[in-house]
């Protein structure tokens, strides 16, 4: 290993859990058999809880939603991440459910973030859920994911990941500046103000007109409070 991915390998495993001595294969076995449990352990949960956190929208997976090449897009809305309604083990519980139930570690599939309204306060699980939930995956769920498109992301989001995502994360990672260019990577079909919540399609309209917003020379909360970054719902 170069001394120059030494920090992000030793921020890696830190943070992971990744702690013991061993090789890639060895590694593959572990998380595959963590895996399984919390599986295991997101079926035992109660069928209330489950919904209560299907209810609240945060992760969206439908057949009708499709990437550029007609794949899975799997659809994370991160205002509706709420890690003081739900544990941060029941909500890597649930991802883990959805990937298991749509075959995501069989087929290629890409994710699309939408940060529009997200805070670090409200609605972030932290750093090392990120990892630990990322490094416990098994490896063909690493592999069938093509890309990571962010949505409206801020500088505070770009630079935390630049600093501390995992590196085979972090690669396909794919920022969108706006709605208009998010067309090029889904599906032709796609009716992306149907399948957007409102204060997306509100908050891209004031990028629109406010460009500096995207550089974080401007806050758009302060100028305009009570719009995007607290929208009613």
């Amino acid at each position: 290993m170069s001394l120059k991915r030494l920090p992000q390998a030793l921020l890696g495993h830190l943070l992971s859990g990744r702690l013991f001595r061993g090789t890639d294969s060895d590694w593959d076995h572990v998380r595959q058999v963590e895996y399984e449990a919390i599986l295991a352990d997101a079926r035992s949960q109660g069928e209330e809880l489950m919904g209560d956190i299907r209810d609240s929208g945060f992760l969206t997976a439908s057949t009708e939603y499709r990437d550029r090449d007609g794949d899975p897009l799997i659809i994370i809305t991160g205002q509706y991440v709420d890690p003081l309604s739900f544990s941060r083990d029941i909500l890597r519980q649930y991802v883990y459910l959805t990937a298991e139930h749509h075959g995501l570690a069989r087929k290629p599939f890409s994710v699309l973030f939408i940060h529009t309204g997200t805070t670090i306060r409200n609605n972030s699980p932290g750093l090392s859920w990120l990892w630990r939930s990322w490094e416990r995956l098994p490896a063909g769920l690493h592999a069938n994911l093509k890309r990571c498109y962010i949505l409206h992301a801020d500088w505070v989001l770009r630079g935390g990941l630049s600093l501390g995502a995992p590196k085979e994360l972090y690669e396909k990672i794919c920022y969108v500046a706006r709605i208009e260019y998010l067309a090029d990577h889904v599906h032709p079909d796609t009716d992306l103000d149907a399948i957007l919540p409102p204060f997306v399609l509100h908050h891209d309209d004031i990028l629109e007109e406010h460009p500096l917003f995207d550089y974080g020379v401007l806050d758009v909360s302060r100028i305009m409070p009570g719009s995007p970054l607290n929208p009613p719902l």
